[in-house]
């Protein structure tokens, strides 16, 4: 048995529960639980998805490293197997999932700091368009590594 190995595909997989794992928590707990609260509770909601987004990063650079790590012990000839173009489709769903992580981490999340930082009341139609935007990309990036989840299953 080979230890460094089996060290790969266990941080591997705990990145990966982690994930996916903190996003059900976020899009189905953290985010309803809020929806009735008063504004006042919207700083705690930041240092939730601060939180998180810190976990979130961590563990997609894990999932990168382990992930190249694991195709150079595969070796190449992988991608001209089923399990390859499984991987591929992995990879480009993963992608697309970082792309997402960052326009609500990178985006939009600051433009509604700067909104509820403002001088006065927040214009309602602008926060609440940047929120419903933050959650409905938030519900794609769930689902999408759902996704990942199920295609991994298949090999």
């Amino acid at each position: 048995m080979n230890y460094f190995n089996v060290l790969v595909d266990f941080l591997h997989l705990l990145a990966m529960a982690v994930w996916i794992g903190g996003m059900a928590v976020m899009n189905f707990v953290v985010t309803p639980s809020m929806k009735n609260a008063p504004p006042e509770a919207g700083p705690v909601q930041g240092q939730i998805m601060g939180r998180f987004s810190a976990f979130a990063w961590t563990s997609v650079a894990i999932l990168i490293i382990t992930g190249i790590l694991k195709i150079i012990r595969m070796g190449t000839g992988i991608f001209q197997t089923f399990p390859g173009h499984v991987i591929e489709f992995k990879v480009t769903i993963a992608l697309v999932m970082i792309i997402i992580g960052f326009i609500v981490g990178r985006i939009l999340v600051p433009r509604l700091g700067r909104l509820l930082q403002s001088d006065g009341p927040p214009p309602m139609d602008e926060l609440q368009s940047i929120q419903g935007r933050i959650q409905s990309l938030a519900k794609i990036n769930f689902y999408l590594g759902v996704i990942i989840l199920a295609a991994v299953a298949l090999i």
